[in-house]
């Protein structure tokens, strides 16, 4: 007989960087290039992690304006960084140390889960087929059509692939963007305290619960079964 965890909570959706990967090492590689191409200063891990999480538009936005540059970031300066990231993408990536612990356990009780990201789409397909082929089935990164997160249509998608509803699934991410794409989709929210921005963002952007590691997250969905 199946027990109340598993009738409640039916599928986990991930953010992706600093959530499931560390990926800054490969950010940084694709930006730095760019900003070297316009005579800029390259950014270090630590400006990185609050750029990163709204797309490519506005990390690059930001990475300019930290070099000191007033410099219109177009669809040009987006190229080049695509372009760049095409081949770095994968560069020093890693899947955060329990995370695969927490998706076969998952996959082990029949909860469903799926990754959505701002990332370009085509990167994000290409990391989770490298990384987690056999554990995350689904998967939503950045598209023309589908607008970026804070809003909810990228979660809002995934959820009709699985066909499930808001209250069956809850979005675990470690940033204020995932915070409020999780309020907007009516979903509960687990803040991913390992990642880049932090317990105190997490916590002040609506958290509904915290995990200072991975598998703390296996603990909050055997809570929620109480």
């Amino acid at each position: 007989m199946p027990s109340r965890i598993f009738e409640m909570i039916k599928a986990l959706i991930f953010d992706l960087d600093g959530t499931l990967l560390y990926t800054l090492d490969s950010i940084s590689l694709s930006c730095n290039k760019v900003l070297a191409a316009h005579g800029l200063p390259p950014v270090t891990h630590e400006q990185l992690k609050q750029f990163v999480g709204d797309g490519v538009i506005d990390l690059m936005r930001r990475a300019f304006a930290a070099g000191g540059s007033s410099e219109t970031v177009d669809d040009g300066i987006v190229a080049e960084f695509r372009a760049c990231f095409k081949e770095d993408c994968d560069y020093r990536v890693a899947p955060y140390e329990g995370i695969k612990e927490v998706l076969h356990y998952c996959k082990a009780h029949g909860i469903q889960t799926a990754c959505n990201t701002n990332k370009p789409h085509e990167n994000a397909v290409k990391l989770m087929h490298k990384y987690f082929d056999e554990e995350i089935a689904f998967v939503q990164g950045n598209i023309p059509s589908v607008p970026k997160k804070p809003h909810p249509a990228g979660v809002q998608k995934l959820l009709e692939v699985m066909a499930l509803t808001p209250q069956e699934a809850i979005y675990i991410g470690d940033s204020d963007v995932d915070m409020f794409t999780a309020k907007a989709a009516g979903m509960r929210s687990i803040g991913a305290g390992w990642g880049y921005r932090g317990e105190k963002e997490l916590r002040a952007s609506g958290a509904m619960f915290m995990a200072k590691e991975p598998r703390d997250i296996i603990e909050i969905l055997k809570m929620q079964a109480n």
